[in-house]
């Protein structure tokens, strides 16, 4: 609070000798003698204006305690040396005025700065989101585009060598994707694969569809949930590994054209034999992750990736490799190669991780199994510098 009319006196009483520093409004001047408010007549020494009398008179005590006799009362050598104190603290306090208004305005212009970095700060994480979006949505544009430019190529090239238009192609698909359903028993069957869902994909030639289709159809046949069991005993089909048909014309982003029913899905054990044989018949043949080609409208269409070249993948399958130390290292040093039934390849860039990593293969198979719900063998490899020196490999698993 300021005192703008107060003052801090510094009174003499000279039959005790003694110095009294009061703070008050009242209107003394030097010399004055003062003997109505005081057990002694004093005379008036100095005085100095303050603004905070109260506050300057209580530091003035504490910083001349020394001094002190009693109460307010004070002891120095002469009024010269009691002037001169008084006048150095209220240099001092001066100076130190001076230096915080000088920290509270660099206090104030800090603050200011901070707050307006912020608020940038702010923008710029704004912008950043609205690109990443942006830069999303382009790369599902592109997606599309190279999607529809290469099935056009692809349906040209099939033309020119078939001798179909276009138009051709479409009845062609229509029609064979009829017949497939209808020789498999599911004209009326609704969809059970889901986006996310990893399924075998088995690809042949749209123009070749009734040949393929009947070879297919006998492998299925074979190695199927249903294949060996008696038709009066019920068999789990929810343990079968889906399996779905495309047609090589749409590569390399090809549909989902038809959902094999379960009865001919077949078991984990079953999966390395079925690979085998329909490679041998011309098929091609691998594991995908279903992903959708068209998100806009909704239209529920099915494509597929392959699952090695899926990095979700591979990040869902070192989430369940154990222990965390194994998980940690393959995720710095380790990579998805191939996803095959035969066998399964994780490459590796560290000569003494693939050491390590022989005592870890049963983990990475579970791993894999609950990633997939699929068994396989792992066999992890080194790649790049130094490569040709050796590899790591599990037993293959077989299930009763």
């Amino acid at each position: 609070m300021m005192d703008s009319e107060a003052y801090i006196y510094l009174f003499y009483a000279d039959t005790i000798r003694r110095f009294k520093i009061l703070a008050s409004r009242e209107s003394y001047v030097r010399d004055q003698l003062v003997s109505d408010r005081f057990p002694y007549p004093v005379k008036v020494v100095e005085l100095f204006p303050s603004s905070r009398s109260q506050q300057d008179e209580a530091q003035l005590h504490q910083m001349l305690s020394s001094h002190r006799i009693q109460g307010d009362w004070f002891e120095f050598d002469s009024p010269q040396v009691a002037i001169a104190l008084i006048r150095e603290y209220f240099r001092i306090r001066e100076e130190m005025g001076q230096q915080l208004n000088s920290l509270s305005q660099n206090y104030n212009l800090t603050a200011k700065k901070l707050k307006k970095a912020e608020d940038k700060n702010l923008q710029l994480e704004q912008e950043i989101e609205q690109l990443q979006e942006e830069r999303d949505r382009l790369f599902q544009y592109k997606i599309t585009i190279q999607r529809d430019l290469t099935r056009f190529l692809s349906r040209m090239d099939s033309h020119e060598h078939n001798g179909n238009s276009i138009y051709a192609e479409q009845s062609l698909r229509s029609e064979a994707i009829r017949h497939i359903r209808h020789h498999l028993g599911c004209v009326t069957q609704g969809r059970r694969l889901q986006r996310g869902d990893t399924v075998i994909m088995i690809g042949f030639s749209l123009f070749e569809y009734r040949e393929k289709f009947e070879q297919l159809k006998a492998c299925l046949e074979r190695c199927s949930l249903t294949s060996a069991e008696d038709e009066s005993e019920a068999v789990d089909i929810s343990a079968g590994v889906p399996v779905g048909i495309y047609f090589t014309t749409d590569k390399p982003i090809a549909r989902l054209e038809v959902e094999v029913p379960n009865r001919y899905w077949s078991l984990p054990g079953m999966l390395p034999e079925l690979f085998a044989e329909v490679k041998t018949l011309g098929f091609e043949a691998r594991f995908c992750r279903l992903v959708h080609l068209k998100e806009e409208g909704d239209t529920g269409e099915l494509g597929f990736i392959p699952c090695e070249k899926s990095d979700d993948l591979w990040q869902e399958i070192l989430a369940n490799v154990k222990p965390l130390g194994t998980q940690t290292l393959l995720r710095q040093q380790g990579t998805l190669l191939e996803l095959s039934p035969d066998e399964t390849r994780i490459g590796v860039t560290s000569r003494t991780l693939l050491k390590m990593i022989q005592d870890k293969i049963p983990n990475l198979e579970q791993a894999l199994e609950r990633s997939l719900g699929i068994r396989c063998c792992v066999r992890v490899e080194l790649i790049g510098e130094g490569s040709s020196s050796g590899s790591a490999s599990g037993v293959p698993h077989t299930d009763t």
